[in-house]
């Protein structure tokens, strides 16, 4: 029975220290710049492969970010590592989920008459696959900070790679753009928008706590 009570204050502790990490808005600008610099370089082929490596430069960015801005007002505390081998699995599942679902999706559609190629179908869907990508991410985030406004930014996600999808393979989303270029830029500027607010909140919310000259204690 102790063990059980300790592993649930352990749990519940953990949980804080996750939301302190998310809670200041700075995650939502992370995956913005993200998704943002990913439908810039979309169109130039070679290029969207190396900006895959560009989370791995944004790291270092938010930590000092948040060293610099989060910390001095929430203080510092690291929650527990997901460990790969228990994250990563379900993460290539759910992935591999998402790629049946559009190709037996494709398949139904071609057979149910069109011109489209299943590879044309495929490509008219690409916003669906990233809208439940970035979804899942989302999702996860949420469920483990208990912070609502993932689960908002997970079912947007989700209805705005379904929406860009649907018009995609009927036609109605034309031009210099593809879907998929539309949902990157939608999204990333929706992220920016409300980690711009969550930071300004965070910032009025959780003042530093200065130290008086005369007087104060240490």
């Amino acid at each position: 029975m102790a063990r059980s009570e300790s592993l649930g204050e352990f749990r519940t502790f953990d949980r804080i220290a996750y939301r302190n990490r998310v809670m200041d808005g700075l995650t939502e600008a992370a995956v913005a710049l993200f998704l943002l610099a990913v439908a810039l370089v979309l169109p130039h082929g070679v290029f969207a492969a190396v900006v895959c490596l560009f989370p791995i430069a944004l790291i270092p960015v938010l930590r000092r970010a948040r060293k610099r801005w989060a910390d001095p007002r929430i203080g510092y505390v690291e929650p527990m590592a997901d460990k790969p081998r228990e994250i990563l699995p379900g993460i290539g599942l759910f992935m591999l989920v998402l790629l049946a679902a559009a190709i037996v999706l494709a398949l139904i559609l071609r057979g149910a008459g069109g011109s489209y190629s299943v590879a044309q179908r495929l490509h008219a869907w690409e916003p669906a696959l990233a809208g439940f990508g970035v979804a899942g991410g989302m999702w996860y985030t949420a469920s483990r900070s208990g912070l609502r406004r993932f689960y908002a930014y997970a079912v947007v996600s989700g209805l705005l790679g379904l929406a860009l999808a649907a018009g995609s393979d009927l036609g109605f989303v034309a031009g210099r753009r593809t879907g998929l270029q539309w949902y990157l830029l939608a999204m990333g500027l929706l992220l920016a928008a409300g980690g711009a607010i969550v930071f300004s909140r965070f910032l009025r919310r959780h003042p530093v706590a200065h130290l008086e000259e005369n007087g104060g204690q240490r």
